[in-house]
Protein backbone atom coordinates (compact mmCIF):
# COMPACT_ATOMS: atom_id res chain seq x y z
CA UNK A 1 0.00 0.00 0.00
CA UNK A 2 1.37 3.36 -1.02
CA UNK A 3 1.57 6.03 1.68
CA UNK A 4 0.18 9.44 0.86
CA UNK A 5 2.13 12.46 2.04
CA UNK A 6 -0.61 13.49 4.50
CA UNK A 7 -0.49 10.19 6.42
CA UNK A 8 1.17 10.55 9.82
CA UNK A 9 4.72 9.30 10.18
CA UNK A 10 6.93 9.70 13.21
CA UNK A 11 10.61 8.99 13.52
CA UNK A 12 11.90 9.01 17.07
CA UNK A 13 15.44 8.46 18.33
CA UNK A 14 15.74 6.75 21.71
CA UNK A 15 19.09 6.66 23.48
CA UNK A 16 19.44 4.44 26.51
CA UNK A 17 21.70 6.38 28.87
CA UNK A 18 22.81 5.12 32.28
CA UNK A 19 20.15 7.18 34.17
CA UNK A 20 17.43 5.84 31.85
CA UNK A 21 18.68 2.28 32.34
CA UNK A 22 18.64 2.74 36.12
CA UNK A 23 15.12 4.16 36.05
CA UNK A 24 13.98 1.29 33.79
CA UNK A 25 15.38 -1.33 36.17
CA UNK A 26 13.95 0.43 39.22
CA UNK A 27 10.54 0.90 37.57
CA UNK A 28 10.33 -2.77 36.62
CA UNK A 29 11.34 -3.95 40.11
CA UNK A 30 9.27 -1.54 42.23
CA UNK A 31 7.26 -4.30 43.96
CA UNK A 32 10.49 -5.95 45.11
CA UNK A 33 11.78 -2.69 46.56
CA UNK A 34 8.48 -2.11 48.37
CA UNK A 35 8.74 -5.55 49.99
CA UNK A 36 12.31 -4.86 51.10
CA UNK A 37 11.18 -1.49 52.46
CA UNK A 38 8.53 -3.17 54.57
CA UNK A 39 11.02 -5.78 55.81
CA UNK A 40 13.46 -2.99 56.67
CA UNK A 41 10.77 -1.14 58.61
CA UNK A 42 9.82 -4.31 60.52
CA UNK A 43 13.48 -5.04 61.28
CA UNK A 44 14.09 -1.53 62.54
CA UNK A 45 11.01 -1.60 64.78
CA UNK A 46 12.02 -4.97 66.21
CA UNK A 47 15.60 -3.75 66.75
CA UNK A 48 14.63 -0.46 68.37
CA UNK A 49 11.83 -1.89 70.50
CA UNK A 50 13.00 -5.30 71.71
CA UNK A 51 9.87 -5.76 73.83
CA UNK A 52 7.71 -5.55 70.70
CA UNK A 53 9.87 -8.14 68.98
CA UNK A 54 9.76 -10.65 71.84
CA UNK A 55 6.96 -12.49 70.04
CA UNK A 56 9.54 -13.47 67.43
CA UNK A 57 12.01 -14.56 70.15
CA UNK A 58 14.95 -13.54 68.00
CA UNK A 59 17.96 -11.62 69.30
CA UNK A 60 19.06 -8.10 68.45
CA UNK A 61 21.89 -9.47 66.32
CA UNK A 62 19.32 -11.11 64.05
CA UNK A 63 17.59 -7.78 63.56
CA UNK A 64 20.88 -5.97 62.89
CA UNK A 65 21.68 -8.60 60.26
CA UNK A 66 18.26 -8.25 58.69
CA UNK A 67 18.63 -4.45 58.56
CA UNK A 68 21.99 -4.80 56.78
CA UNK A 69 20.46 -7.38 54.42
CA UNK A 70 17.39 -5.26 53.65
CA UNK A 71 19.62 -2.30 52.79
CA UNK A 72 22.40 -4.04 50.89
CA UNK A 73 20.53 -6.68 48.87
CA UNK A 74 18.30 -4.27 46.87
CA UNK A 75 21.32 -2.08 46.10
CA UNK A 76 23.45 -5.02 44.92
CA UNK A 77 20.47 -6.42 42.99
CA UNK A 78 19.87 -3.04 41.30
CA UNK A 79 23.55 -2.74 40.32
CA UNK A 80 23.54 -6.29 38.92
CA UNK A 81 20.40 -5.70 36.84
CA UNK A 82 21.69 -2.35 35.55
CA UNK A 83 24.95 -4.00 34.46
CA UNK A 84 23.04 -6.86 32.81
CA UNK A 85 20.75 -4.47 30.92
CA UNK A 86 23.72 -2.31 29.86
CA UNK A 87 25.48 -5.40 28.47
CA UNK A 88 22.33 -6.45 26.66
CA UNK A 89 21.85 -3.01 25.11
CA UNK A 90 25.53 -2.83 24.17
CA UNK A 91 25.08 -5.85 21.91
CA UNK A 92 22.41 -4.03 19.90
CA UNK A 93 23.69 -0.50 20.26
CA UNK A 94 22.87 2.16 22.81
CA UNK A 95 19.98 3.60 20.89
CA UNK A 96 17.30 2.81 18.45
CA UNK A 97 15.23 4.60 15.90
CA UNK A 98 11.47 4.12 15.99
CA UNK A 99 9.38 4.62 12.88
CA UNK A 100 5.64 4.89 13.40
CA UNK A 101 3.31 4.79 10.41
CA UNK A 102 -0.36 4.00 9.92
CA UNK A 103 0.41 0.39 8.98
CA UNK A 104 3.27 -0.59 11.29
CA UNK A 105 5.64 0.11 14.13
CA UNK A 106 9.28 -0.52 13.36
CA UNK A 107 12.51 -0.10 15.27
CA UNK A 108 16.10 -0.17 14.17
CA UNK A 109 18.99 -0.71 16.55
CA UNK A 110 22.32 1.01 15.97
CA UNK A 111 23.78 -2.25 14.67
CA UNK A 112 21.24 -2.06 11.81
CA UNK A 113 18.92 -4.85 13.01
CA UNK A 114 15.46 -3.77 11.89
CA UNK A 115 12.18 -5.22 13.13
CA UNK A 116 8.74 -4.26 11.87
CA UNK A 117 5.40 -5.25 13.38
CA UNK A 118 1.88 -4.38 12.29
CA UNK A 119 -0.09 -2.60 15.02
CA UNK A 120 -2.57 -5.46 15.44
CA UNK A 121 0.18 -7.91 16.43
CA UNK A 122 0.98 -6.22 19.75
CA UNK A 123 -0.13 -8.01 22.91
CA UNK A 124 -0.62 -4.98 25.19
CA UNK A 125 0.79 -1.65 26.34
CA UNK A 126 1.59 -1.11 29.99
CA UNK A 127 2.01 2.53 30.93
CA UNK A 128 4.27 3.34 33.87
CA UNK A 129 5.33 6.71 35.24
CA UNK A 130 8.56 7.07 33.23
CA UNK A 131 8.34 4.09 30.93
CA UNK A 132 5.97 2.41 28.51
CA UNK A 133 6.24 -1.33 28.07
CA UNK A 134 4.99 -2.36 24.64
CA UNK A 135 4.53 -6.13 24.60
CA UNK A 136 4.87 -8.05 21.35
CA UNK A 137 3.83 -11.18 23.27
CA UNK A 138 3.82 -12.16 26.94
CA UNK A 139 7.63 -12.13 27.16
CA UNK A 140 9.02 -9.84 24.42
CA UNK A 141 8.92 -6.19 25.47
CA UNK A 142 9.88 -2.89 23.88
CA UNK A 143 10.96 -0.35 26.51
CA UNK A 144 9.92 3.17 25.58
CA UNK A 145 11.13 5.91 27.96
CA UNK A 146 8.37 8.52 27.96
CA UNK A 147 10.79 11.42 28.36
CA UNK A 148 12.27 10.60 24.92
CA UNK A 149 8.92 9.93 23.25
CA UNK A 150 7.28 13.17 21.99
CA UNK A 151 3.67 13.80 23.04
CA UNK A 152 2.47 13.52 19.42
CA UNK A 153 4.13 10.11 19.05
CA UNK A 154 2.63 8.95 22.37
CA UNK A 155 -0.84 10.04 21.22
CA UNK A 156 -0.32 8.31 17.88
CA UNK A 157 0.75 5.05 19.55
CA UNK A 158 -2.29 5.14 21.84
CA UNK A 159 -4.58 5.87 18.88
CA UNK A 160 -3.23 3.01 16.75
CA UNK A 161 -3.31 0.48 19.60
CA UNK A 162 -6.88 1.51 20.46
CA UNK A 163 -7.88 1.14 16.80
CA UNK A 164 -6.68 -2.48 16.84
CA UNK A 165 -8.14 -3.27 20.30
CA UNK A 166 -4.76 -3.79 21.91
CA UNK A 167 -5.22 -3.60 25.71
CA UNK A 168 -3.72 -0.54 27.39
CA UNK A 169 -3.00 -0.88 31.09
CA UNK A 170 -2.07 1.89 33.48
Amino acid sequence: MMMTPDEPRFEVEINYTKPIIKSMVFELNKPLYKIFGLLLLLSMVCFLFPDASSIFSLGRSFWVGSIVYCISFPVVFLLFLVKQLKNSLARFGWGKKLTLTSEHFSWQWENKVITTAPWQTFYCLQKRKHLWLLYLDKALILYLPTDQLPAEAQAFILQKLTEYNVPIKG
